[in-house]
């Protein structure tokens, strides 16, 4: 479609509940969640849709839903730089919306513990008015894992790697760990598991090849197109 199109992408949400991402362009001009019955653009009261985020970039990583509940998130702000205006948005149905990171730091990437009692995600400081250079290679080499708990909201940080950084975790199976991706002040790609629990990370792989670049699209790298996590028959 032409930029100026405008079109509008469903998305399923854990019991068959759906959300309704409306586009334009290179952004998602409004996010609607809400009850199946009123699909496609679904409300909390009356199917009238309500507006979670007004700025969403493109990225693959950027809409996830939960896996056993009605929670979407969603890395919302305006900008194409991934370092700078990026807060992690929970969403539901019945309750709303709320910022679940805060405003000094720029996360991307969440992702679900598999029961969705937990949520990772990478984040870095808050770097604006920045488009590129050395200022943002630094502050992208500054994202480490971070978790937090759905109930409670705490957050602590799960790695803390000298000058690299730290991308795309994924959950085991039974939620034990998180595999993620580094990038090392070197460009060289690798990747670690962590035990969510808290400890050393080990290397897994050596090395990714070719790396991608530093800068990708804005600091966001398409790490899907490296490496997956298959978990076996029985998803562990």
């Amino acid at each position: 479609r032409r930029a100026s199109a405008r079109t509008s992408l469903p998305l399923w949400l854990g019991h068959g509940r759906p959300v309704s991402i409306i586009l334009a362009g290179r952004r998602a001009l409004s996010i609607y969640a809400g009850r199946r019955r009123s699909a496609p653009h679904l409300a909390r009261r009356r199917g009238e849709p309500f507006q979670v985020a007004n700025a969403v970039l493109h990225h693959q990583d950027f809409v996830t839903p939960g896996p056993t509940s009605t929670r979407v998130t969603i890395v919302a702000g305006a900008g194409r730089p991934t370092w700078g205006n990026k807060r992690i948005v929970v969403a539901q149905p019945k309750s709303g919306w709320a910022h679940v990171t805060s405003q000094d730091m720029a996360a991307i990437a969440p992702t679900w513990s598999p029961d969705g009692n937990q949520l990772a995600y990478s984040a870095g400081p808050n770097l604006t008015g920045v488009f590129g250079g050395q200022a943002a290679r630094q502050a992208l080499m500054d994202r480490s894992i971070w978790l937090m708990a759905a109930d409670e909201g705490e957050t602590r940080r799960l790695t803390d790697g000298t000058n690299c950084r730290d991308e795309r975790p994924l959950w085991s199976g039974d939620g034990s760990h998180l595999l993620f991706a580094r990038l090392d002040a070197n460009d060289r790609a690798s990747l670690w598991v962590v035990p969510a629990e808290g400890g050393d990370p080990q290397q897994v792989v050596d090395e990714l090849t070719p790396a991608p670049d530093w800068f990708g699209t804005y600091g966001h790298v398409e790490w899907h197109q490296w490496f997956d996590w298959w978990r076996g028959p029985g998803g562990q």
